[in-house]
């Protein structure tokens, strides 16, 4: 049987429950400590924590939308103490996609799964198989799922299937590190897959903050995407009215409602500055990295523009 530790914050306590019955689905013999079933009321807390960390056959720490809340930087502590004694104890990050990875020590030395769905069949085979230590690589997640997407662009959540374009994704991460500062544009033809190579490949190396696995690349990560995990990524279709279609875009992270007055009125506000050359692209950053830091304190991500046709 094995005993899995699931942290999470309260906050995001569904998107745990989601989780827990996924575990429970694949393997009916699992015990997953889940902390409002598994503590008594009114017990010693953060002995029974540790306890149950010491017994613990794997870690997970699953950070959602809320981040990572004040009880889990204490149990990560407790599982980084066990994986010091015990190098083969599984500690893995489940990450929401979108979420800016936490700030905690020795992070990037685990296991991450970044997934839009943590329930998922894929999601929970690789849960598994880094809990098992399976041979099989991460590369090999189309023997638990349909990895076929037809006809659609493949997305971020699609790149543990995107074969064949991995020397074309280090082409396009090269250029974007050579030159932070320009704008890239990739053309091509319709239908060639520059949707896939954008989001599959690049979007997701930068969200990992690793080269493609198997891709001929240098030895060391950019320097200029050292921090390419907190980085905001926006996506856009132009449209009719592309500078109408690049302030929305950018005011849907502002956290200012649909019908709010005082969204519309700065939204075609910032219209204008552009329109009449009065304001900037770099201005709209760092108008939306000051927001952030409104909103988000010190967890305010990098944004960086990846721009790619619609």
């Amino acid at each position: 049987m094995r005993r899995w530790f699931l942290s999470y914050h309260s906050p995001d306590q569904a998107l745990a429950e989601r989780l827990k019955a996924a575990l429970e689905r694949k393997d009916t013999d699992a015990r997953v400590f889940f902390a409002p079933s598994s503590l008594r009321a009114g017990g010693f807390w953060s002995r029974t924590l540790a306890e149950e960390i010491a017994q613990a056959d794997t870690f997970i720490l699953l950070v959602g939308e809320k981040g990572v809340g004040d009880w889990q930087e204490l149990e990560y502590d407790e599982a980084l103490d066990k994986r010091i004694k015990f190098p083969d104890f599984p500690v893995i990050l489940v990450l929401l996609e979108g979420q800016t990875a936490p700030g905690l020590l020795f992070l990037r030395r685990l296991h991450w799964i970044i997934t839009p769905d943590p329930s998922s069949e894929k999601d929970v085979a690789r849960l598994f198989d880094a809990a098992s230590g399976s041979s099989v690589r991460p590369g090999e997640l189309w023997r638990y799922t349909q990895p076929y997407r037809g006809l659609a662009a493949m997305a971020e959540k699609d790149s543990d299937y995107f074969f064949g374009r991995e020397e074309k994704t280090v082409e396009v991460l090269k250029m974007l590190g050579a030159a932070p500062d320009q704008l890239s544009i990739l053309l091509g033809n319709s239908g060639v897959g520059k949707s896939s190579v954008a989001q599959a490949g690049v979007l997701a190396a930068l969200k990992r903050q690793a080269w493609p696995e198997g891709a001929d690349a240098p030895p060391e990560w950019p320097q200029a995407f050292q921090e390419s995990r907190r980085w905001c990524f926006l996506t856009l279709k132009p449209g009719t009215e592309p500078l109408r279609a690049l302030v929305q875009t950018f005011f849907d992270t502002w956290q200012l409602g649909a019908t709010d007055p005082e969204r519309v009125k700065q939204q075609n506000g910032w219209i204008e500055l552009l329109r009449e050359g009065k304001a900037l692209l770099r201005d709209l950053l760092d108008a939306t990295e000051h927001r952030y830091k409104e909103l988000r304190s010190d967890q305010a991500p990098r944004l960086s523009p990846l721009c790619r046709p619609g």
